[in-house]
């Protein structure tokens, strides 16, 4: 029975249906490119002890050759000068965290909106298969008393043919 019953607003239907499912994939998405961010910060933060290590190292090292030798004002130059630049490079990958942060709070913003965007498109998707829902049973309880009804006519004809023939 319910075979037969168009709902007129099955493309609406079909287009929550559409803006949910993309919804469910910018949140995706979203989330792809914070897990992205954290990756390489973490990886940022690794690069960055790493290179406090070896700049450790190289110091000590330095400071023990300058207490066993004499050094030369050039090879003290040279040292310094690779000092300056692990600490400009240590700079450069703190300021590259920084932005990765600065991304990664603006990521988190996008996964916000698209889980508010998820959220709205599913109720709706959820409200228009209720009222498809309801839509079907009242055109069901429709069809049921239109033949109710028939079947009613079809009694009263049978029953008033009857009563005029006993006559």
């Amino acid at each position: 029975m319910s075979g037969n019953i168009v709902y007129r607003l099955e493309p609406v239907l079909k287009q929550k249906e559409e803006a949910k499912n993309e919804a469910t994939r910018a949140l995706a998405v979203a989330q792809k490119k914070l897990d992205d961010i954290k990756r390489e910060i973490e990886n940022i933060k690794t690069l960055i002890a790493a290179t406090k290590e070896e700049k450790k190292q190289k110091e000590q090292a330095f400071f023990e050759r300058l207490s066993n030798e004499s050094m030369l004002a050039k090879s003290i130059q040279v040292h310094q000068a690779e000092m300056k630049a692990v600490d400009l490079f240590i700079e450069e990958q703190l300021e590259l965290e920084r932005l990765k942060r600065i991304e990664e709070k603006n990521t988190l913003k996008e996964i916000d909106s698209a889980k508010d965007r998820l959220l709205e498109t599913t109720r709706e998707y959820k409200t228009m298969l209720k009222h498809k829902e309801n839509y079907i049973n009242e055109q069901k309880l429709l069809m049921h008393k239109k033949e109710q009804k028939e079947m009613d006519e079809i009694s009263s004809l049978i029953y008033n043919f009857k009563g005029k023939g006993e006559d």
